[in-house]
């Protein structure tokens, strides 16, 4: 994590933090070589959905370009299992939650449509 959106004393004790930017390959890398990761949970991203269309290319960097990086470390490394979550907001402004896995969904804001950009990333 980078602390850009929260703060070191809500980790908590006992739990090994590395700070760092995921866009940052070099970083990304060393984790995956000093731990041995099996499993990654990816849940970095910027979220901040309402400020998404005045900052758009920060958002592409960080939510798109980072998760790219960590999914070429993940793959160097054979990991076991990637996890990709999201929250709702990735669905876009939908009410009829049966639409919430219908690739034919009109994506209007930035953080969906890039979190579907990178679930088509080929291997």
């Amino acid at each position: 994590d980078d602390l850009s959106g929260g703060f070191l004393s809500n980790v908590p004790e006992g739990v090994l933090f590395k700070k760092g930017d995921i866009k940052d390959a070099v970083f990304i890398e060393s984790l995956f070589v000093e731990h041995k990761i099996s499993f990654v949970y990816h849940l970095a991203a910027y979220a901040a959905e309402g400020l998404s269309h005045f900052v758009r290319s920060f958002n592409y960097r960080t939510n798109l370009v980072g998760s790219v990086e960590l999914l070429n470390q993940a793959v160097k490394h054979k990991i076991e299992c990637f996890v990709f979550t999201s929250s709702i907001a990735v669905y876009g402004s939908i009410n009829d939650l049966s639409q919430m896995q219908n690739p034919e969904r009109t994506l209007k804001t930035a953080n969906p449509t890039q979190k579907a950009m990178v679930e088509s990333t080929p291997p």
